[in-house]
């Protein structure tokens, strides 16, 4: 069962206890993250447009205009 709490706007923590194998051993864990929302204009797929298929490579159309959008890092724990 995981907890959540909104602690500012469009940022969420989550806490609580899962079950998984993730350094070895089998057994419950206690987690918590902090998620940040981002709206869709930060991503590239959404706004070169996606299509499954494409005749040429993403790539190929040489250097990219914009700068990939800066995201921040985590605040520091206390």
């Amino acid at each position: 069962m995981l907890r959540y709490r909104e602690v500012e706007p469009e940022l969420i923590e989550v806490e609580g206890e899962v079950a998984f194998r993730a350094d070895g051993k089998v057994g419950p864990k206690q987690v918590k993250a902090r998620l940040r929302h981002y709206g869709y204009d930060k991503f590239l797929l959404w706004n070169r447009g996606f299509h499954w298929i494409n005749e040429t490579g993403y790539q190929t159309y040489g250097l990219r205009t914009e700068p990939p959008p800066k995201i921040p890092p985590p605040p520091k724990r206390p």
